[in-house]
């Protein structure tokens, strides 16, 4: 590769690269343009030595097609790719907003915030490593933080030889960086006690570690009072006094946690009152069906998939409107606590 400042340089025949955004001496990020569909797109073009490895190209292909495979909403759409080429290159959707680095510098988010970014995004990485697909460099600079405070993970390094345990280590360490500083003896200082193994073995399930970040948050959104936690019994003769500071997960303290969220008044709060249970206790169905949901208004969609354990995030175009599109699609088996995308919009004959 040479000049690539050459103006209307064109990859797979309809993706013009217009500014250079990041690389190496092996890739090139680049900000460009699907003249096919007339929208943003993000460019790498990978031409460093092992490319020319059809072992290497073989693998990224596998990678990129697992990529591509993945419809999730916390994760940024590949729409194209081509390991036969040289360079070797992937197209994947521009996602709107701000990387979330660029966001940190003007401040630290509000706790509740910075729980619902730690939710989504290990959501995200939950539904990559199910496919087999690792991140390799899970951080704030790989986030996207949408205008309405979503995320979406970005950024996969398809020639990583990282591992999910690797992916899970720098989502802790995303962890500390968004929650640097926490109160003790608090709901939020719990979850870093057990996300770090404090008192049993650190989870290793980036779906159970989202969904507890996410129930979290939903409590400190709907203003839910903290667990109190009581003081021990003394100890009768012969038995060894306990430690005073009872882990966050007791069976106890888990109940009133519970039973204070479901005490909001918000369907919301109750889907996170919901999703808690079902870490907290180890039950219920880890897969459900995504309800039909077109034509209903808003509130009345949101009431069918919470009641499933699902996460809603709306695509407003009409607030008065009804849902025209939902993803992923009614029928399809999803674990519990996926985002559900809603396009809300004026009915054709509206």
């Amino acid at each position: 590769m040479t000049d690539r400042d050459v103006p209307m340089i064109t990859v797979g025949e309809r993706y013009v690269l217009v500014e250079e955004l990041a690389g190496d001496e092996n890739h090139e990020v680049w900000r460009g343009h699907d003249d096919l569909a007339s929208r943003q797109v993000v460019v790498k073009l990978y031409d460093g030595p092992d490319a020319d490895d059809p072992k290497w190209r073989e693998r990224f292909h596998h990678r990129a097609q697992q990529l591509a495979a993945l419809s999730d909403p916390g994760i940024a759409s590949v729409l194209e790719h081509d390991a036969d080429e040289s360079p070797v290159w992937i197209a994947v959707a521009s996602v709107p907003g701000d990387r979330l680095d660029t966001v940190l510098d003007t401040g630290p988010l509000p706790a509740e915030q910075a729980l619902r970014v730690i939710g989504q995004t290990a959501l995200a990485l939950k539904a990559a490593h199910d496919v087999g697909l690792v991140h390799g460099a899970v951080s704030t600079r790989h986030l996207i933080r949408r205008p309405d405070g979503s995320v979406a993970l970005i950024g996969f390094d398809l020639t990583a030889t990282t591992t999910a345990a690797d992916d899970i280590a720098d989502l802790r360490a995303l962890v500390h960086e968004l929650l640097p500083a926490v109160e003790p003896d608090t709901e939020t200082s719990r979850f870093l006690g057990w996300l770090d193994g404090g008192r049993q073995p650190a989870p290793e399930d980036p779906g159970d570690i989202g969904r507890t970040a996410l129930a979290l948050a939903v409590s400190l959104r709907g203003g839910a009072p903290a667990p109190v936690v009581p003081a021990p019994a003394p100890p009768s003769d012969g038995e060894t006094a306990r430690d005073p500071r009872r882990p966050w997960y007791d069976e106890a303290e888990r109940r009133r946690v519970r039973n204070g969220l479901i005490a909001l008044a918000t369907i919301v709060v109750v889907a996170g009152a919901a999703l808690l249970w079902l870490i907290d206790r180890g039950g219920g169905p880890n897969e459900v069906t995504v309800p039909g949901v077109l034509g209903l208004t808003l509130n009345e969609a949101e009431t069918q998939l919470t009641e499933k354990f699902l996460v809603v995030h709306e695509n407003l175009l009409d607030p008065q409107g009804k849902v025209t599109a939902e993803s992923p699609a009614a029928g399809t088996r999803v674990k519990v606590g996926t985002t559900v995308t809603l396009t809300i919009a004026a009915s054709a004959g509206g």
